[in-house]
């Protein structure tokens, strides 16, 4: 690793290199901000402190920005505090420990993981393979305030507007026919969306709640957040559906994990036959939904679904988008949307219109929580492209 003759080194000094696991109590204390080393330690196997300091850097200097220029409250400083911590104690600590172990045991098991995983390393590599390899390593770039795991199946919610000097006839051929087309040979030469739905909102008035003016919604459910990001970055996708321009580019939506779905014997309960969707607004930059309160949510409005003979399934989904997603959609025709005005969605599914406004208008308090949750919501018509 040294240059020239090495038998023309001197040795002075010698020391040993002492390992450490180490994280600081907190990464801020008034205008003191602790990134990389001086933040944690780990053991150099994977080189996984490096990467974690420069993605503490990454994510700190967008932090700093939103600060200083952008006249964001010193809050989202805490945010870059609390985040990063959880990224180390919760990924990089426990993949550089288990790099460590698998490189010094002398456990036949740990032998046996370690000579898989060198020659799954060497090999030649099949999207499952660096799907494996990768995704670990992703997770250290999550600056989403909400913990997810990268292998986390995702929806991902996209209002479609008309532009507005184009005809209705041109936009539905270009979002129900050419973009429909476009994503579903996509999907035949594999790429990795799951589900693709388009929910035509019905521009139902619903007293309490706010109308948002969508022609549609979106819907594609990807395996994960990696997958996400790839594709987002693919030559062929930008290429062809990636510069393929069907509706107005100031988009809102949201990245999106499942915490429940409930379905009442529908035949197929991802096609219902109208299904409101409900969009939660922020309050502030730092609003979330806490578990206890998805937990107490699912549970209630499940229940109620079960007993309401209205209501033929409930589901309800957490926001998760990456608090940098100009990173996640940079360059992609996704970069001018609006991705944080969510916190959640919630979607309840009925037979016909006349039963979903009924519910909604009998449920509205409690749906809101008496004023205390904004919402925009959507009754929609769902068409299942695949």
């Amino acid at each position: 690793m040294l240059p020239g003759d090495t038998n023309q080194i001197v040795w002075e000094a010698m020391a040993p290199y002492k390992l450490h696991q180490r994280c600081a109590e907190t990464f801020r204390k008034g205008n003191t901000l602790l990134a990389g080393d001086a933040a944690h330690l780990n053991n150099p196997i994977g080189a996984f402190g490096l990467t974690t300091g420069l993605l503490d850097a990454a994510h700190l200097i967008e932090s700093l920005i939103q600060v200083l220029l952008e006249n964001a409250d010193s809050s989202v400083l805490d945010q870059y505090a609390e985040i990063r911590r959880s990224i180390f104690l919760e990924r990089t600590n426990p993949l550089s420990t288990q790099n460590l172990i698998r490189a010094r045991s002398n456990d036949p098991l740990n032998v046996q993981d370690r000579e898989d995983f060198f020659r799954m390393l060497t090999m030649e590599k099949d999207a499952a393979t660096i799907l494996k390899v990768a995704l670990p390593d992703y997770a250290l770039s999550s600056t989403s305030k909400t913990t997810f795991a990268t292998y986390e199946e995702l929806t991902w919610f996209i209002s479609v507007t008309k532009i507005d000097d184009w005809t209705n006839e041109k936009f539905t051929h270009e979002y129900k026919v050419v973009h429909a087309s476009m994503t579903r040979q996509g999907k035949e030469h594999g790429a990795p969306t799951r589900h693709y739905t388009q929910y035509k909102n019905l521009f139902e008035d619903i007293p309490g709640a706010k109308q948002p003016g969508w022609n549609y919604v979106t819907s594609l459910v990807f395996p994960n957040m990696f997958l996400i990001h790839a594709g987002l970055q693919d030559a062929g996708y930008r290429a062809t559906a990636g510069s393929h321009i069907f509706c107005r580019l100031d988009q809102q939506g949201c990245l999106t994990r499942k915490i429940l779905t409930y379905s009442k014997g529908q035949e197929n309960p991802n096609s219902p036959a109208i299904r409101v969707l409900l969009f939660h607004e922020r309050c502030s930059s730092t609003d979330e939904f806490s578990r206890d309160w998805l937990e107490s949510r699912a549970a209630r409005f499940s229940a109620d679904a079960k007993s309401d003979s209205r209501v033929q399934g409930y589901s309800l989904w957490q926001d998760i988008t990456p608090k940098n997603s100009r990173y996640l959609f940079k360059d992609t025709l996704f970069e001018p949307g609006h991705w944080h005005e969510f916190k959640g969605v919630e979607a309840f599914d009925f037979t016909e219109v006349t039963s979903a406004k009924g519910f909604l208008s009998s449920r509205m308090n409690d749906i809101t929580e008496d004023g205390a949750q904004t919402m925009r919501i959507v009754v929609s018509q769902p068409d299942v492209i695949f």
